[in-house]
C-alpha cells in the first residue's frame, strides 16, 4: 500500500444545492465542537451536507481530510481495518489498527468524516471516543439517523428543503425556483432531460410533487431521473404508487436497497433490503386516500405556521403541515430511523437544523426551538412498529 492520503474526499457529480443557511451552521459548529453529528431520516441530505462542508474547511485541517463510506460495512469489528483503509495507512501486523490509527493521527490537525453510521453507532462511537483522546486537534464529522453519544459530542438535525406553498403554485417560475425543492428538482431535470424548462404550464404541477415528496432531496432526485419515460403530470399522477415510482433509476451517492422503500427502511448497500417491511409499508400508503407522503407515517409533526423564503411573513398551507420557511413536517421528514431517534424533531424558526450538545437542545440567542426529541434507549420496551406512541 502506498503512503497515506492527505484528502479523500469524493468528487461531486451534481451541482450543490441551497442549504446556504445550514452550511453556515455546520461550519460554524465544526470550529467550536471536536465531535460533530449530522442526523436525520434517511434521504435528508446528510451526506451532500458533510462533504460540502469538509471541502470548504478543509484548509483549515493542515493535517488531512478523509471521508469514509461506511454504508456497505456490515462487520461493526472491521470498522477500524476500513477507516485505515479509506486513509492510506499501511498495514502493520506488529500493532492493531486501532492503535496505528491513533499513532497516525495524535499530532495531525485533521478532520475524520464517518459517513452512514447508523447502523454501527458503537463501532462507531468507540473508535471516536479513542481517536478524540488521543488527538487534541484532530475533528471528526459523522452523517447518522441517529448520535453516537459520546460526550461532548454536537447533534445537527438536518431539514428537508423549502418547498412551494399551495398558494404558490401560480406564482411564476422564477417565484418557484426560490424554494430548494424546485431548484433541486430542475437542476437534477435537466441532467436527464436537457430540454426541460421550468414555466407557467408544468411550474403548478412541479410545485406539488415538490410538496407530496415533503422537500426530502432523494425523493426528489428520483422523481427527477424518471422525465426519462414520463412527463412530469404522469409523476405526479403515480406518486400514490412512489414505492415503484421512486426505485429505478438511482444509482448515485445515497442509493440504497429498494430505492425510496430502502431509505424509508432503513436499507443499506451491501444488507439484504427488508423486503417484507417495503411491502407492508407499500400496501399501507396505498390503502390510503390521501396522496402525499405524510401518509406513510403516523407519527406526523405537529403544524406550525411556515414563511416564505426571504422573509415575506407567515402563509397557512391548509391541510398540510409545514414547517418554518416553507419546510415540510411529514411523514419522510419525521420517519423513525435505527433505535427509534426522530428524523427532523427540532427546528428553529427560521427553519434551520437544531443544535444539540447531548440531551439538551441548545439555544440560540433571540431563537425558540421546538423540544427534541431524546434517542431511546435500547432496553426500554417500545411501542409496535406503524402504532403512534
Amino acid at each position: 500500500m502506498g503512503s497515506p492520503s492527505s484528502r479523500t474526499l469524493p468528487a461531486d457529480l451534481t451541482p450543490f444545492i441551497g442549504r446556504r443557511e445550514e452550511a453556515a451552521d455546520v461550519r460554524r459548529l465544526l470550529e467550536s465542537s471536536r465531535l460533530l453529528t449530522l442526523t436525520g431520516p434517511g434521504g435528508i441530505g446528510k451526506t451532500r451536507l458533510a462533504l460540502h462542508t469538509a471541502r470548504t474547511k478543509h484548509r483549515a485541517f493542515p493535517g488531512g481530510v478523509w471521508s469514509v463510506d461506511l454504508s456497505t460495512l456490515t462487520d461493526p469489528s472491521l470498522l477500524p481495518q476500513t477507516v485505515s483503509a479509506a486513509m492510506g495507512l499501511p498495514d502493520v501486523s506488529s500493532t492493531s489498527r486501532t492503535e496505528a490509527l491513533i499513532d497516525y493521527l495524535s499530532d495531525r490537525q485533521g478532520l475524520l468524516l464517518l459517513d452512514n453510521c447508523e447502523h454501527l453507532v458503537d463501532s462507531c462511537a468507540q473508535l471516536a471516543r479513542a481517536l478524540l483522546r488521543a488527538s487534541e486537534s484532530l475533528r471528526i464529522l459523522t452523517t447518522s439517523r441517529q448520535p453516537l453519544g459520546v460526550e461532548g459530542e454536537q447533534i445537527f438535525q438536518v431539514p428537508p428543503f423549502t418547498v412551494p406553498l399551495e398558494t404558490s403554485a401560480v406564482a411564476p417560475a422564477e417565484a418557484l425556483l426560490r424554494y430548494e425543492s424546485v431548484s433541486l428538482f430542475v437542476s437534477r431535470a435537466q441532467a436527464v432531460f436537457p430540454g426541460f424548462r421550468l414555466d407557467a404550464g408544468n411550474g403548478p404541477l412541479v410545485a406539488r410533487l415538490c410538496r407530496d415528496l415533503e422537500g426530502i432531496p432523494l425523493a426528489i432526485e428520483l422523481a427527477a431521473v424518471r422525465l426519462r419515460s414520463l412527463s412530469v403530470e404522469e409523476i405526479v399522477a403515480r406518486l400514490d404508487d412512489r414505492f415503484q415510482l421512486l426505485t429505478i433509476g438511482h444509482q448515485g451517492p445515497g442509493a440504497v436497497a429498494g430505492g425510496l422503500a430502502g431509505v424509508l427502511s432503513g436499507g443499506h448497500r451491501g444488507s439484504p433490503p427488508p423486503r417484507r417491511r417495503e411491502r407492508r409499508a407499500g400496501r399501507a400508503a396505498r390503502r390510503r386516500p390521501q396522496p402525499g407522503v405524510r401518509d406513510l407515517c403516523p407519527r406526523a409533526g405537529r403544524r406550525l405556521r411556515p414563511r416564505l423564503p426571504g422573509g415575506e411573513g407567515p402563509a397557512e398551507r391548509g391541510a398540510g403541515a409545514l414547517r418554518p420557511g416553507g419546510r415540510p413536517a411529514g411523514a419522510l421528514a419525521r420517519h423513525r430511523g435505527p433505535g427509534g431517534s426522530a428524523g427532523c424533531a427540532g427546528r428553529d424558526r427560521r427553519g434551520r437544523g437544531a443544535v444539540r450538545s447531548g440531551d439538551r437542545a441548545v439555544r440560540r440567542p433571540g431563537r425558540a426551538l421546538e423540544p427534541v426529541v431524546s434517542p431511546v434507549d435500547p432496553g426500554r420496551p417500545q411501542a409496535p412498529a406503524g402504532r403512534p406512541r
